[in-house]
């Protein structure tokens, strides 16, 4: 039977034996190029120190020639030249071995590091720009650069998530506004439908409504003290008030508290609307009725 089967590997047309070939070679760099990080650097570490070892040995073994050499007297000056001038040639030899396996090592480890990395690099500046429609797999191995890419696609899910929830934020009708007490309460957050209800009351604000963001709510208040004072300690909120803008318009507001996953306090929501003509008919009806009693 095997005698058979060399016979028809030696009558393979050559076509199919290098066929064969490749495949046997790209099967090898698929299988190295799938390698954990970790299992390439601690096994080009391995393979140099095993190097290391064998060129001791061979240098061991040539000492100990050289010195049953000398205790020989048959051997003349010319042989225990010889012998030195071989022992020195091997060293230089296995030394330049050494030195040629650990820079392709060096460039192997360096590729199959540096190239995760670069490519991580790149994906973590996409997602940091906001750039999320790319796809990654849920299960990039257990070692370490493995956990870094199966985070790496949790955080873009997250991201994903919280750019939609803030598309929706924007798209309310409502408007919203968020301000950080951790940063002398400056508002870091507007969205569409704030940014056209101020403009409607502009000439009543202290500012340009484009130039709010960035800015503490105490330029809303005269004397900011009681408002700080309610919106530095979480507990307090939610919290419901009523401010006049400009002595004429009139903002219901409605604040909540921001946490983070852990519970702390991280911000202050703020929703609100306009109800100078509701407090104004409001204040005509009961003027109207007190008249006619």
């Amino acid at each position: 039977m095997s005698a058979s089967r060399e016979h028809s590997q030696l009558h393979m047309p050559r076509c199919v034996v290098a066929i064969q070939a490749v495949d046997h070679v790209g099967r090898k760099r698929y299988f190295i190029s799938n390698l954990g990080v970790e299992a390439k650097i601690y096994g080009g570490f391995g393979l140099i120190i095993f190097c290391a070892i064998g060129i001791v040995g061979a240098v061991f073994h040539g000492e100990k020639r050289l010195e049953h050499a000398l205790i020989d007297p048959s051997l003349g000056r010319e042989q225990l030249l010889i012998i030195l001038y071989e022992l020195e040639r091997t060293t230089l030899a296995l030394g330049f071995a050494l030195i040629l396996i650990a820079c392709v090592t060096a460039i192997v480890i360096s590729r199959g590091t540096i190239k995760p990395i670069r490519r991580l690099t790149e994906r973590m500046e996409a997602i940091a720009a906001g750039e999320t429609e790319f796809m990654l797999r849920e299960d990039n191995g257990g070692d370490t650069m493995g956990r870094m890419w199966t985070a790496l696609g949790k955080l873009r899910v997250t991201a994903e998530l919280s750019m939609r929830r803030s598309q929706m934020i924007d798209q309310i009708p409502t408007p919203v506004m968020v301000v950080d007490p951790k940063k002398d309460f400056q508002i870091n957050f507007m969205n569409a439908a704030t940014r056209s209800t101020l403009a409607s009351l502009e000439q009543h604000m202290p500012c340009k409504v484009a130039d709010m963001v960035g800015q503490s709510i105490d330029i809303f208040h005269e004397d900011p003290a009681h408002q700080r004072r309610i919106l530095s300690d979480p507990s307090n909120l939610p919290w419901r008030a009523q401010v006049t803008i400009g002595g004429e318009e009139v903002l219901d507001l409605n604040v909540s508290a921001l946490r983070s996953k852990s519970g702390d306090y991280i911000g202050a929501m703020l929703t609100w609307s306009v109800v100078t003509k509701e407090i104004n008919n409001r204040t005509v009806f009961e003027n109207t009725m007190q008249a006619t009693v």
